[in-house]
């Protein structure tokens, strides 16, 4: 009997607040759904040689991490890591074209730190440097609190070639008759005659050797290197 009534009384109370039940099952669903949100920043440059190839597309570091995002991984609360995309719904990804679709209370051209920090979601900057002897792409991934969670990098370095020279010559016929007609004054055998004669013509001298270089440039496979090794790195508790 007291089996029953408190069985009764209960399933009554839940009845008598279905609110309750719905506000349950609501934080289920959040927390099932739980989802990230990263603002691409546009590419910034630091040209010091304005003779080297250094554009690729604007948009590619964008494409790349709505690509990549799927190679993080989250803390699965029992001391590894997981693929995001086994219990989350992984990362919004913005550029600076549509992230006034998601947040429009902040002017992410102007100051795209402050913005993510005050929308609590990711930003991802990348850096080019270009001088004369190297390209190197920098990709760093901040937290909400602005703090570097990943990072990837992508060089391309000029090359260099050197080319050694040797110039090549042959003594004039006089001295090379010379040297046979002596030989054979002397009773000198045939492959004697032969080894005078060879040893006379082959003569070389050192040139200083060419240096080749082979310039660098960028190309849309070191963005594509920096992104995934980026993407690859990261690790969310």
């Amino acid at each position: 009997m007291f089996l029953f009534l408190l069985y009764f009384s209960t399933h009554s109370f839940a009845s008598e607040d279905p609110s309750a039940s719905e506000e349950a099952d609501l934080e289920i669903v959040v927390e099932a759904s739980r989802k990230f949100e990263v603002y691409v920043a546009p590419i910034k440059y630091n040209i010091y040689d304005e003779s080297i190839e250094a554009k690729v597309d604007p948009s590619s570091v964008f494409a790349y991490s709505s690509q990549h995002w799927k190679s993080a991984k989250v803390y699965n609360g029992h001391g590894g890591y997981e693929p995001i995309t086994l219990n989350t719904d992984g990362f919004d990804v913005y550029s600076e074209e549509t992230i006034s679709y998601s947040w429009d209370n902040c002017n992410y051209k102007r100051d795209p730190k402050a913005c993510s920090f005050k929308n609590n979601h990711y930003l991802l900057e990348t850096i080019i440097t270009v001088d004369e002897n190297e390209i190197a792409i920098n990709m760093m991934l901040y937290d909400s609190r602005m703090q570097v969670v990943s990072t990837g990098s992508s060089f391309e370095r000029k090359k260099v070639k050197w080319i050694e020279q040797k110039e090549s010559f042959s003594s004039s016929e006089s001295s090379n008759s010379v040297g046979v007609q002596n030989c054979l004054g002397q009773g000198c055998l045939p492959n004697q005659i032969e080894s005078s004669a060879s040893s006379i013509n082959s003569q070389s001298k050192e040139e200083i050797p060419l240096k080749f270089e082979i310039p660098h440039k960028l190309l849309s496979k070191h963005i594509y290197q920096a992104s995934i090794g980026m993407w690859l790195g990261l690790r969310i508790k």
